[in-house]
């Protein structure tokens, strides 16, 4: 009599996760230090944002023709190879390629709603909704969203770059109550 191969192992499984002890805000820190230069627009780039919003009548009109601009017109492409998988490329080649990453997506609209005197932040996050509080890592952190705060306003409007879908400051359920 032989065993049958089924496919699943009766052991059990173990893992080890091993961490530096950082704080999380250390890891803000560091995707501020890889980003920080990356929010500049070129006289051309200014050009072409500027004729996105040329109809807009609002400064929410203006906010919500980007986003539908970056997140139908530019192609979503994720390769994180090497530093890219943290450092998003500048809106300038995100434009002129026609793609990015949710990195490069939100660092252009970052850059474009700044451009237009808004205050503008990119959110890192974990897109199920899970986080380590006590094992910080930013490879816990998959997914990078824009929060843009209006003129007058405390309040925060997140917006997700990769889609539409979700528009006027709504974000998918799985983000909602999670950490970033």
């Amino acid at each position: 009599n032989r065993k049958r191969w089924t496919g699943f192992s009766t052991m059990p499984a173990m893992s080890a996760r091993v961490a530096a002890p950082l704080p999380l805000s250390a890891i803000g820190r560091s995707y501020h230090h890889l980003t920080q230069d990356n929010y500049t627009l070129t006289p051309a780039l200014v050009a072409t944002i500027d004729s996105v919003v040329r109809s807009s009548h609002t400064a929410d009109d203006s906010l919500r023709a980007l986003h539908q601009w970056i997140a139908t017109d530019l192609r979503y492409v994720s390769v994180s190879l090497g530093i890219g998988g943290y450092q998003p490329r500048f809106p300038e080649a995100t434009v002129g390629t026609g793609f990015g990453d949710c990195k490069d997506k939100a660092t252009l609209f970052i850059a474009a709603a700044r451009h237009f005197g808004f205050t503008a932040y990119p959110v890192l996050l974990n897109s199920g909704g899970g986080d380590e509080h006590d094992l910080p890592a930013i490879e816990q952190f998959d997914h990078v969203i824009a929060a843009v705060q209006p003129r007058g306003s405390s309040a925060l409007r997140y917006v997700d770059l990769t889609t539409y879908q979700f528009r006027d400051g709504d974000i998918p359920p799985s983000y909602q109550g999670g950490f970033g």
